[in-house]
């Protein structure tokens, strides 16, 4: 079913929108929700908190890109129940992610609302249309889909240290971008 039709059904309140939605994005966003929690059952749970939420945000809410909009609240709720469970269970995966973003910001950088993260958002898409497809596909599944280094490596072709390398330089030049853009003093 197409995405546009899903939405009309959310708009118009109908149950089998979520039906549909599982349908076609199930996997998908079980996948997210999975490379981010490392753990089936919390994985499932975002999953389908996912769809409760898109239940309960459309309408207001007309998404564009019903996938984007999906995996954002997927995503989002992952990091949630990660930071929740936290202090229990340590997925190192996730928490080599989170330094390695780090390092971009000094200590003390907060954004401190939600326009300015919507603008920072903005120059880091912006930064990121300007790099080949590759390397934007590389940066998008380590740092949005928290996608394991072997991961990347094995679904672009090339090898561990080529993803590290150019996962370190994408940072690198991100920085360098993000302060042109005003970002850091």
């Amino acid at each position: 079913m197409e995405d546009e039709r899903i939405v009309s059904l959310f708009w118009a309140r109908r149950e089998e929108a979520i039906a549909h939605t599982k349908k076609k994005y199930g996997r998908l966003l079980y996948s997210v929700a999975y490379r981010i929690l490392r753990n089936r059952e919390d994985s499932e749970e975002c999953e389908n908190d996912t769809y409760f939420s898109a239940w309960n945000s459309i309408p207001p809410s007309k998404p564009n890109s019903l996938t984007a909009y999906l995996c954002g609240i997927c995503r989002n709720r992952a990091i949630n129940r990660y930071e929740y469970d936290r202090a229990e269970k340590r997925n190192v995966e996730m928490k080599e992610v989170f330094e390695e973003m780090r390092e971009m910001a000094e200590e003390g950088d907060q954004v401190e609302d939600a326009y300015q993260a919507k603008e920072l958002g903005r120059a880091i898409s912006k930064f990121l249309m300007e790099k080949n497809q590759r390397k934007r596909g590389i940066f998008v599944a380590r740092y949005y889909f928290a996608a394991s280094l072997e991961e990347i490596a094995q679904a672009y072709g090339v090898s561990l240290s080529a993803v590290k390398t150019s996962l370190f330089r994408m940072r690198k030049e991100l920085r360098r971008y993000l302060e042109q853009e005003g970002w850091y003093e």
